[in-house]
């Protein structure tokens, strides 16, 4: 058996990243490795692999890679003697082995990463550090676990795709290397996909839409077939809002919400059940609710349908007032949303708002209300005439009429540029505050469905 297996060079540069591999079963990768966005990435030397099986390590005739734990127990040990030796090897040799391990295990480059439960999780923020490096070797275990001092002297990380257990690490590498290697410059197709997308900015993803526009009355939303490029942007941050706060609370949490964000979430906040259930609150569970439901009917049904996931906090005997109280901690809230998104029921919306807002407001997480200047602005008689009657009404109003409030400077000119510069507002401004209107403008027709893709 050879000590690795080694793909042919891509091309005839260095790749931008470099991974290795240390596995008892090299033959899983290529087929992953070699195909897709993957495939097409390493070909154009972007990145890059190399897998070393460590049985081939070993020492014994047998070529054997582990043991039975010291002390007794079920299962067996990797050693630790085979897998030192790859890496040395992986390094160039016992200097720059020693070297490797003589420095501090923050400053080892290339980190080695040891995939165990134990380790951290993995998030996007993590796959962006790791894809900022230049080499990166995996550790891929298998049965029992690892000899300690793998872990004590030879791993710099260790990372987790979650609190579950798998037969080998080998299935985490995988994952942990389309997570890194799909955010190098120029792997994915547009600059800005992997950019605008779950995690990334700290938001879930907005939903998606394609042709045809129709199928089984199942409509694409009118404001994506508008072309009206701002109001597409507006609803998109607003519906990857609204599935954030309904699904995952906890990145309002740990990445605050902006001006724009705080504003949205404070007016869902003071939403009755009849605007929420236009608010498409039905979003998370995917299944519609009648719009004649009774309030109370749907906070009961939230808390039957969610009574397990709630009983770790709350209990489901206490009702949907006690999950949703804007005293509630992290967790709760979190436990919250699973119980609407068990439920599907509309009438909820307000309360998860609220929640969120009052715990991101104790903690000084949550921008203050917008400014009150740009209301007295539309308070003006301009646009109070114009309001009333229309362009027509608001162009007929002088501002001698409103005394000497209403005037910001000398008769003539400034009043007569300032009137233009008014009425030029409502063409744009005016859809913009539209766009902003999400889930009671847009939402009316679409807000239901738009929050049905899973």
């Amino acid at each position: 058996m050879t000590d690795a297996w080694i793909p042919g060079p891509a091309t005839g540069t260095a790749p931008k990243l470099q991974i290795d591999v240390l596995t008892l079963f090299p033959e899983l990768f290529p087929p992953v490795f070699e195909a897709s966005i993957l495939g097409r990435a390493r070909r154009a030397g972007l990145w890059d692999y190399r897998l070393v099986d460590f049985r081939a390590y070993a020492c014994d005739r047998h070529r054997t890679v582990d043991d039975v734990p010291y002390g007794g127990g079920d299962g067996m040990v990797l050693k630790v003697p085979p897998i030192a030796r790859a890496v040395e090897g992986l390094l160039g040799g016992p200097e720059a082995f020693e070297a490797w391990l003589s420095r501090p295990k923050e400053t080892r480059r290339p980190k080695l990463i040891l995939l165990t439960p134990q380790g951290e999780r993995l998030t996007h923020g993590l796959a962006e550090r790791l894809s900022r490096e230049a080499h990166l070797i995996l550790l891929a275990g298998h049965y029992e676990g690892f000899d300690e001092r793998i872990r004590e002297h030879l791993a710099t990380d260790e990372v987790s795709i979650g609190d579950f257990v798998l037969t080998g690490g080998e299935l985490p590498a995988m994952v942990l290397v389309d997570a890194v290697v799909r955010l190098l410059p120029g792997v994915l197709g547009g600059e800005r996909s992997a950019v605008e997308e779950s995690f990334a900015m700290g938001r879930l993803e907005y939903p998606h839409y394609t042709r045809p526009p129709s199928y089984r009355g199942w409509e694409v939303p009118d404001v994506l077939r508008s072309g009206h490029h701002a109001r597409i942007a507006a609803w998109r941050k607003e519906q990857a809002l609204l599935r954030t706060l309904l699904r995952r609370p906890d990145l309002l949490w740990m990445y605050p919400p902006d001006a724009e964000e705080a504003a949205l979430l404070r007016r869902w906040a003071g939403l009755d059940h009849e605007e929420a259930a236009l608010a498409g609150a039905e979003e998370a569970g995917g299944e519609a609710a009648e719009a004649g439901r009774d309030a109370k009917e749907a906070e009961r049904g939230a808390t039957e349908a969610g009574g397990r996931e709630a009983s770790a906090g709350a209990g489901a005997e206490e009702g949907a007032d006690a999950l949703f109280g804007a005293d509630a901690p992290l967790d709760a809230l979190f436990r919250a949303a699973t119980v609407v998104r068990a439920a599907g029921g509309k009438a909820s919306l307000p309360k998860v708002a609220a929640a969120i807002v009052g715990a991101l407001e104790a903690a000084g997480r949550l921008p203050p209300p917008m400014s009150k200047p740009r209301r007295r602005r539309r308070e003006n008689p301009f646009f109070a005439a114009r309001n009333a009657g229309g362009e027509t009404a608001g162009a007929a109003w002088r501002p001698e009429d409103a005394g000497e409030a209403g005037r910001s400077g000398p008769a003539g000119g400034s009043e007569a540029i300032r009137g233009s510069d008014d009425a030029r507002d409502e063409a744009g401004p005016a859809r913009d505050g539209e766009a902003k209107g999400g889930p009671t403008d847009d939402g009316r027709d679409d807000g239901g469905r738009t929050e049905a893709n899973g």
